[in-house]
């Protein structure tokens, strides 16, 4: 396609070929056609290119780069795009037919913001858009992220969210992290500009089948745990953005941001825990920033508990939580 479109839709694509015919044909068949797709293949080593070449149209578009992980390839499909919004999707995630026209009745709505994003869901690898997904009409909206996030319904998604292109020309691209660069990026913009989070379920994620926690537990820590010295508000991407400016005195440690941090840490609490890792759980609440935002809480008891004993009331948990009608394994 060429002129300009409403919305540039970048697809970072590694190893999906499974996956990524039905994540482009969920963009292809929205109601809302003033888009392009720029999909960015980073060095796939199976056919996923191919599978992406078999769609014959003029919106998709494919670059291919060297392997250089999901925040270069966002960065170029940026770079290539040529749209006022960037629409983000994950080579293996869906979107309702609504998707985008949702998100454009938002930017409507709300003209000066910066960041709009839908809800998303979770759904099961086999999951397939059809016509029994149906979008309710009526929907509410927040404008906080660092309160929405706070596992309530407007938690931002790397596939459900748009930017606007200028915002990437201030704040720079994603920053080269092996995981949690997306939120990141989403808080760094939530604390420079305005945004709008609707409740409004308009994007899928397809469960990694190997996967045992969330994906946005493990995006927020487990893959891209740091040294014991970085604990406490260093040991994620957004953490460790939040405390440098903090420490700058560049943001107000208001209610919501302190929140939001405690919040993160206790999702690394849980993370240690359900992983047996006691050692590094112990570390975690043992840490000052623990004392200064988290506490008191039921973690607190733990530190003083022998490891075996952390254990075996884990594995109870878990064992009646999976007794549970219709609950799943964490």
């Amino acid at each position: 396609m060429s002129g300009k479109v409403r919305f540039s839709v970048v697809v970072p694509l590694y190893n999906k070929e499974k996956c990524i015919t039905s994540t482009l044909s969920s963009v292809l068949g929205q109601e809302f056609h003033d888009y392009e797709v720029v999909v960015v293949n980073d060095g796939s080593l199976d056919d996923s290119v191919a599978r992406v070449r078999e769609i014959s149209t003029d919106r998709v578009n494919i670059y291919n780069k060297d392997n250089g992980g999901v925040s270069s390839s966002r960065n170029m499909g940026i770079d290539e795009s040529n749209a006022e919004w960037i629409a983000f999707l994950d080579a293996d995630d869906l979107w309702s037919p609504s998707h985008l026209s949702h998100l454009d009745e938002l930017i409507s709505r709300f003209p000066e913001v910066c960041m709009v994003s839908s809800a998303s869901k979770k759904v099961a690898p086999g999951f397939s858009l059809d016509c029994s997904v149906i979008c309710p009409d009526d929907y509410s909206v927040s404008n906080n992220f660092f309160r929405g996030s706070q596992g309530g319904s407007f938690s931002v998604h790397s596939s459900s969210v748009a930017i606007r292109r200028e915002v990437f020309d201030e704040l720079g691209g994603f920053l080269p992290y092996s995981s949690g660069e997306d939120v990141e990026m989403w808080a760094r913009v939530a604390l420079r500009h305005k945004v709008v989070m609707s409740d409004l379920c308009t994007s899928y994620y397809r469960r990694d089948p190997d996967e045992g926690l969330s994906r946005d537990a493990f995006v927020e820590t487990s893959r891209n745990m740091v040294s014991d010295e970085s604990l406490g508000i260093g040991s994620t991407p957004v953490l460790r953005m939040l405390k440098e400016k903090i420490e700058k005195k560049e943001i107000c440690l208001d209610g919501d941001i302190k929140t939001y941090v405690a919040e993160r840490l206790k999702v690394g609490a849980k993370i240690r825990l359900h992983q047996g890792n006691v050692d590094g759980l112990k570390k975690l609440i043992n840490h000052p920033d623990w004392k200064k935002f988290c506490s008191p809480c039921g973690y607190d008891l733990l530190k003083y508990l022998p490891g075996s004993i952390v254990l075996a009331m884990r594995d109870v948990y878990l064992n009646l939580k999976n007794k549970k009608p219709g609950s799943k394994s964490v």
